[in-house]
């Protein structure tokens, strides 16, 4: 009896031990999507967001499949669905107002109106990035870019790609970041995970305010160029 009691002791101080560190456990971190979509193949509900069903322009904050936004994005500009330049899927992106693009510097967090265990994207750059250049982060941890790009669209667009896995730990909110020190313009697109797998549209802009919009983005696409330079 002393035995089995002992046996059951070293038993639960063993399971309690696996418990904390598969709970505190770093996520599996992707810069290749084909991996990423291997490992997750065994997730229920893993749908893309890939702006095509969003009609071009303003984007507001959401939730789009389940995902809502929160932008800091520099020079006064809005994000933006855009279709200026190639993408990774489809004709449509996520840029901004501003020459259709993110700089260097610009970030956005996405809040998951049910929580995910998996989060990925495409980044695509216009310039020439160094490892780390974009991180995107969820609370267990965080990965950034690989030095070379996944793949380069016919456009000369560098294609990065960034995905977070945390097995049994669910998460509701991940970050995206870029390096502010550096000098590159990006869009991103293909935002993959547990969301919702119809999209919504964002509310149509009045008539007037689309006109200006449209005598405006020529002015500030040259603005966001000089800031690029």
């Amino acid at each position: 009896m002393k035995s089995t009691y002992a046996v059951r002791i070293v038993l639960s101080v063993m399971a309690s031990v696996l418990y904390t560190t598969l709970a505190t456990a770093s996520p599996l971190t992707y810069t290749d999507r084909a991996t990423f979509d291997a490992a997750t193949s065994g997730l229920s509900g893993m749908n893309t967001l890939d702006f095509d069903s969003l009609p071009v322009g303003p984007l507001g904050a959401g939730p789009f499949q389940g995902i809502s936004f929160a932008f800091s994005i520099g020079g006064g500009f809005v994000a933006n669905v855009v279709d200026f330049y190639d993408t990774t899927s489809g004709a449509n992106a996520l840029g901004t107002n501003g020459d259709s693009t993110f700089l260097a510097g610009d970030s956005f967090t996405m809040s998951f109106t049910n929580p995910t265990e998996a989060v990925g994207l495409y980044v695509i750059a216009s310039d020439i990035l160094f490892p780390g250049d974009f991180v995107l982060t969820e609370p267990g941890g965080s990965v950034g870019n690989a030095g070379s790009p996944s793949f380069t669209l016919p456009d000369t667009g560098k294609v990065f790609f960034l995905g977070l896995y945390d097995p049994g730990q669910p998460f509701s909110t991940a970050t995206l970041t870029s390096n502010a020190s550096a000098d590159f313009l990006f869009n991103v697109d293909d935002i993959r995970g547990q969301i919702d797998a119809a999209g919504q549209s964002p509310v149509p802009e009045p008539s007037s305010l689309i006109l200006l919009g449209t005598g405006l983005l020529g002015a500030a696409r040259r603005y966001r160029h000089r800031l690029a330079k």
